[in-house]
């Protein structure tokens, strides 16, 4: 009686073990299912986040293009600016050379009269004075 118990016994433990290991397969499968169609989830949701990143990376781009063709003409319209400036200004710095020329070769030429005229005077006296 004692053997026929323990095959008894034996043959439930061995029945719940297959159970327990069924259990267990079917625990891993659906584990293995679900772990499955949350890296899938993952994998989308990262693939979105690299295309909206590349989107941003795309738009900053060419937001940055825009923004240097502008400031290029800004610059551009500066350096003209200038340009013109320091044209107005050699224009302005040459006739005031000239106007200053004009005006050293009047007093030039009027000193030179005024010299003129002392010589001319000291020579007539001292011809006088030697008469």
């Amino acid at each position: 009686m004692k053997f026929k118990q323990s095959i008894v016994l034996v043959s439930i433990l061995a029945l719940g073990s297959v159970g327990f290991a069924r259990g267990v397969a079917s625990d891993v499968d659906k584990a293995a299912k679900d772990t499955g169609r949350v890296t899938e989830k993952a994998a989308k949701e990262t693939g979105r986040g690299v295309k909206d990143g590349a989107k941003g990376v795309d738009k900053a781009t060419k937001d940055t293009g825009r923004a240097t063709e502008k400031t290029a003409k800004a610059t551009g319209h500066v350096v003209k600016d200038g340009a013109k400036g320091a044209n107005v200004v050699a224009k302005d710095t040459a006739r005031g050379t000239e106007k200053g020329i004009d005006e050293t070769s009047h007093l030039v030429k009027k000193g030179a009269e005024d010299v003129g005229h002392g010589v001319k005077e000291g020579t007539e006296k001292t011809v006088g004075a030697l008469k």
